[in-house]
């Protein structure tokens, strides 16, 4: 039986192709020649697709996706399925230069990149909420003195944590969603998303979508971040300082996650709450570092909620800027500030690839 998804995707994708005149779908056809990878230099498929065909190679094994997909009357082998999905990420692209480019119609093109995130999507959905290798013991010991030798006061913290606000086109769902989606700080609409970022350079965590208007604690409570906090960094019973997180002044401090102190007047607090705003601007880096690689994901006139998933496109885009950073090519500017290697490409997969574990639930997934 047909999926319900693959039906809709490939009923609106006939649909736009239907837009464009039967003479120029008749040329197209005829001059279609499905793009051959083997014959890009690694320069191209930089540029192209942001990895390497080698690079490209690696990931997909260590997915464990299929050597071959079909998608409607589409077939499309895992490495160009994967390097299209790569190609519409890295830079807002119309579906007809795609077209151009991979020999396929726009409808196909469409078809094999909304099919392809939902089976990465599919691989990493737990790991991507808590990739449990990043926070190994010997990790937490590595990152914790990574941070304390930049210069901050804290030895205990491993991780740092905050919130980001992603535009989104306008909702056409009517103004109680609007005003939902509307973040009056930033006068946009918007979705929210969790990072917790680790010196090496990988966004470790990242839970979401939010709507816009929610408060980062809001989002702390209800992502459940303390208690997988508390599971995975309080690993020595009974010491006086644990390893934590490091949040911003909108973080309420807990056992597993500080913040600064406020309303300071001691000179001590004032020198602790300086050495750990210098570090924690890591996390911010980060940030910047989806949007220079994958810039589709900041195009907001095709984020549209009940049209496209914005949350697919933003958290695929971070999974695949941490990609990068493990091949070692392109080094994150948390990773050279800190002095951290991150893990191969292997190692970060195998993390994302995890299993559902106890107290994990499918409705803790949003996106």
């Amino acid at each position: 039986m047909t999926d319900r998804s693959e039906y809709n995707i490939s009923n609106h994708a006939q649909n736009e192709e239907e837009t464009i005149p039967q003479e120029i779908r008749r040329a197209r056809r005829a001059r279609y020649s499905k793009l051959n990878l083997n014959l890009l230099s690694d320069g191209t498929c930089i540029y192209l697709f942001r990895f390497t065909l080698g690079e490209i190679e690696r990931i997909t094994t260590a997915l464990g996706l299929d050597h071959v997909y079909r998608f409607s009357s589409i077939q499309v082998r895992k490495n160009l399925g994967f390097a299209m999905l790569l190609n519409r990420y890295s830079f807002p692209r119309r579906l007809g230069d795609m077209s151009i480019l991979f020999g396929m119609s726009e409808s196909n093109v469409s078809v094999v990149c909304r099919g392809f995130e939902s089976i990465v999507m599919n691989q990493i959905k737990w790991g991507l909420q808590f990739n449990i290798k990043q926070f190994r013991p010997e990790n937490l010991e590595r990152f914790a003195s990574a941070i304390y030798d930049k210069g901050a006061a804290l030895p205990n913290i491993v991780d740092f944590i905050d919130g980001t606000m992603q535009a989104i086109s306008r909702p056409s769902q009517g103004n109680e969603v609007q005003k939902a989606f509307y973040n009056g700080w930033k006068h946009m609409h918007a979705l929210k998303y969790q990072y917790v970022v680790t010196p090496d350079g990988i966004t470790s965590s990242l839970l979401g979508p939010y709507v816009g208007s929610r408060h980062d604690q809001y989002i702390y409570t209800m992502s459940k971040t303390e208690a997988r906090v508390e599971k995975y960094l309080d690993i020595v019973p009974d010491v006086e300082l644990p390893f934590a997180l490091y949040g911003d002044p909108a973080y309420m401090v807990s056992k597993c996650l500080y913040s600064p102190f406020e309303g300071v007047s001691l000179n001590l607090d004032k020198k602790i709450n300086k050495s750990m705003s210098k570090v924690r601007v890591a996390v911010e880096w980060e940030f910047g570092e989806v949007q220079k690689y994958f810039k589709y994901s900041k195009y907001k006139y095709a984020m549209k909620t009940g049209e496209t998933s914005p949350a697919t496109v933003y958290m695929l885009s971070t999974v695949f800027k941490n990609m990068i950073h493990c091949t070692g090519r392109n080094r994150s500017p948390t990773s050279s500030y800190f002095g951290l290697e991150p893990p191969t490409l292997e190692e970060y997969i195998s993390g994302l690839r995890r299993d559902k574990i106890d107290g994990e639930d499918e409705d803790d997934i949003l996106f």
